[in-house]
């Protein structure tokens, strides 16, 4: 999915043992996130940091397992493709407003 918007970084993967929220764009295609990302996403969550996701962002949030046995929202056209991908938990949707 895109929506226009580049997203360029300012910052390296050392900050997160710092931060306090973390926001999570979602790749374009839905690739696997990258094992660095991983590594920095679970101690930020376990020491109590906000993770928060854009778009197909919650597809990284899975991946690291950081949705498992919660309530997720994703867009609702890649709704049903993180259902598939999260191990526990429910993956809910807003339906479209426009058709």
């Amino acid at each position: 999915m895109r929506s226009g918007l580049t997203h360029i970084p300012d910052r390296t993967l050392a900050w997160p043992p710092r931060a306090r929220l973390i926001l999570m764009l979602g790749l374009d295609d839905l690739t696997p996130a990258p094992q660095p990302v991983l590594a920095v996403l679970r101690p930020a969550h376990a020491r109590g940091a906000s993770i928060a996701a854009l778009r197909g962002g919650a597809f990284s949030l899975a991946q690291a397992g950081l949705l498992d046995g919660r309530r997720s929202l994703t867009h609702w056209a890649l709704t049903d493709v993180l259902r598939t991908r999260q191990s526990s938990g429910i993956c809910g949707c807003q339906p479209p407003l426009f058709g």
